[in-house]
């Protein structure tokens, strides 16, 4: 399935924020391993910030072409087992643990990550 982040800042495991259409209503179940998730220009966050406890997603593909920060809560997590592409403008939080296990691509436009794990398996 596709989830959309919709509604600007807030935390990634709040439903509220989880649409199954682009700028849809939130309310939607939150990400899995098996979703492709989407932030893009109908996702309400330039300047605002989505923290991170613990994610999972199979795709994330960002092109909001707004400004905004993807951090931590409490040292998070972020899980991809597919292909992750980043768009310029995006803080990433150095303390924000990455962990890639995907059989496609990382393109970060530049983006500075912090700790990424490659080839982990996940649970």
């Amino acid at each position: 399935m596709n989830r959309y982040w919709v509604g600007g800042t807030g935390n990634w495991n709040d439903t509220s924020h989880w649409s199954a259409s682009s700028g849809g209503s939130g309310g939607a179940s939150v990400p899995t391993s098996n979703d492709d998730v989407f932030i893009d220009s109908n996702s309400g966050l330039s300047g605002g910030t989505i923290l991170v406890p613990y994610g999972d997603c199979n795709n994330l593909t960002c092109t909001s072409g707004h400004t905004y920060t993807i951090k931590e809560d409490d040292y998070g997590e972020l899980y991809i087992s597919g292909s992750l592409e980043l768009e310029p403008g995006i803080t990433w939080s150095s303390r924000l643990d990455l962990f890639f296990n995907g059989g496609g691509t990382i393109k970060t436009s530049g983006v500075r990550l912090g700790h990424i794990y490659i080839g982990i398996a996940l649970s």
